[in-house]
């Protein structure tokens, strides 16, 4: 989608990609317009053609939306943490749709979560319960979820995750006749 908009009363032409974890903008349009950069801690995005770019500055007034920050824990953990060792060497002899892509287990280009790892319990959170998320339900947040991300039993995790979540049960209507 294309749309028109104004940043420090430049006009821009904004494009959305509602599959995108990110709003990138182009390093020379964040100088012209003179938008402050910031230092960031590194983190991945894919692109369109699969390829993973490393960021490390941000345009603070340019981005919007999750950043995912938990790679660098993710390959922490697969170094440090006796069961993440063995979680990573177990995938490297796998089938084909699995692979290792900077350091991070990947299925069919989707960031494999370890088991009991505790990003299965704040990934729900972040997909289901943030203003992005916008507790849109089971179906919608799963799907969210998994464009990005795999493991074993997510589709359980969300559902038990929205089952609690307050804000979705004060608010719940039935769905058949009572």
């Amino acid at each position: 989608m294309q749309l028109t908009g104004h940043i420090k009363g430049h006009l821009v032409s904004i494009l959305i990609d509602s599959d995108s974890t990110h709003n990138l903008v182009q390093p020379r349009i964040v100088k012209h317009l003179g938008l402050p950069i910031e230092p960031a801690p590194a983190f991945l995005v894919r692109v369109d053609n699969g390829e993973l770019l490393r960021c490390t500055k941000v345009a603070l007034q340019a981005i919007s939306g999750p950043v995912f920050t938990f790679v660098e824990e993710l390959q922490q953990y697969y170094n440090s943490n006796g069961k993440g060792k063995l979680f990573f060497l177990q995938w490297q002899d796998l089938p084909s749709v699995f692979s290792i892509a900077n350091g991070i287990v990947m299925k069919e280009e989707r960031v494999v979560i370890p088991e009991n790892h505790p990003l299965q319990q704040t990934l729900p959170k972040e997909f289901h319960s943030t203003l992005t998320g916008g507790h849109v339900g089971v179906s919608r947040t799963l799907a969210q979820l998994a464009a990005n991300f795999w493991w074993k039993g997510m589709r359980k995790a969300v559902q038990e995750f929205i089952s609690t979540c307050k804000v979705c049960q004060e608010v719940k209507y039935l769905t058949r006749k009572p």
